[in-house]
């Protein structure tokens, strides 16, 4: 079995996670483990018998749901393990960790989030350790629940992507993702089930925000998928959506939070003021959003013009500039001329 890497990409990857082929007696030793830890029983009376031996029947059942639920995925750690990364393997084991083993379905697959750790988790760390202590790692396993998962090694591997990212409350997401977090991941899949190790610039910095990682069928992150609210910065799964979208909410420490960290992460992104490029950007996509709900079909560049302006003036008075109004103006005709292309098209095949 191969192991999934993706090769660097500046707008993605700043580095990969190497791995290896581990047996799939790694499951086996796990459950024979589990199974060591014994119950004891009290004596009963023949007459209690055979309604002990009915209850107990009844919990195996249940418990065996419950468990073949556990034994089937490998916890964080293990997975750490398998992908020949002892010291990270140690970290997830750490008090520092967070085990979340939290599950959601989301069309025809199962999304569980594993486990996460970064900063103080991570350290001390030997010199010639494979991981960063200014990092944030997270492993993720996705099912597919009407079967299982392709290796990497077959074609179908790649028919549906997964995009795995946190993301910031209150920063845009299509912006603030593992994408400019200097993300990376390494993928394997074992016993049918797709693992993920996912690592990023230490998120521990926006504690203070609130957190959440999203996993969408996607290769990048989908702007359809899932919906950021300008005005309160939350982020939520598109209900329409008509592929895998699941926020998880990160129980980060709001302790650990680094505004000033923070802060310069931001600068350092939008080259100055983040929450003027911020605001810039939201005017652009309600302007759109406007337009769209409000005007279709054929409109004059006069007409559009007017429409935003008298939109930008009731809404956003003082936030705007001319430069602004021509860009959005400029967009919005393009949008047109490209929606009347499809129309065109769709007519003619």
């Amino acid at each position: 079995m191969k192991q999934h890497q993706h090769d660097s990409i500046d707008l993605l990857l700043k580095k990969t996670l190497s791995s290896a082929h581990a047996p799939d007696e790694l499951l086996n030793q796990r459950t024979k483990n589990l199974m060591k830890e014994k119950m004891v029983l009290k004596k009963t009376s023949k007459k209690s018998m055979s309604r002990m031996i009915l209850i107990a029947s009844m919990l195996t059942i249940a418990m065996s749901v419950t468990a073949f639920a556990i034994w089937n995925l490998l916890s964080a750690d293990e997975f750490a393990d398998h992908v020949q990364y002892p010291v990270l393997a140690e970290a997830f084991r750490s008090e520092g960790a967070i085990q979340i083993n939290e599950s959601v379905t989301s069309n025809g697959y199962k999304i569980t989030l594993l486990g996460i750790v970064s900063g103080k988790g991570l350290t001390p760390l030997p010199d010639n350790a494979d991981i960063e202590a200014e990092k944030s790692y997270a492993v993720v396993a996705i099912e597919n629940l009407n079967g299982k998962m392709p290796d990497t090694s077959e074609a179908a591997y790649d028919d549906v992507p997964f995009f795995i990212s946190p993301l910031v409350k209150g920063l845009i997401p299509w912006h603030i993702n593992i994408a400019t977090m200097s993300g990376g991941y390494s993928s394997s899949v074992i016993d049918g089930v797709m693992y993920r190790l996912i690592e990023c610039d230490s998120i521990e910095m926006f504690a203070d925000r609130g957190l959440y990682l999203a996993v969408s069928s996607s290769t990048f992150y989908d702007t359809e998928a899932f919906v950021f609210d300008f005005q309160t910065g939350e982020i939520s799964p598109n209900p329409d959506y008509k592929g895998v979208n699941v926020l998880f909410d990160l129980p980060i420490d709001k302790t650990k939070a680094d505004p000033q960290k923070s802060q310069q992460f931001l600068e350092d992104r939008y080259g100055g003021d983040y929450k003027k490029e911020m605001k810039q950007i939201e005017i652009h996509v309600k302007v759109q959003q406007y337009l769209d709900e409000n005007y279709r079909g054929d409109r004059t560049e006069d007409e559009v013009r007017a429409k935003i302006t008298q939109f930008l003036e009731e809404r956003y008075k003082g936030d705007y500039t001319e430069e602004m109004i021509k860009e959005m103006v400029e967009g919005a005709m393009l949008k047109e001329r490209s929606d009347s292309s499809k129309i065109i098209l769709n007519e003619e095949s």
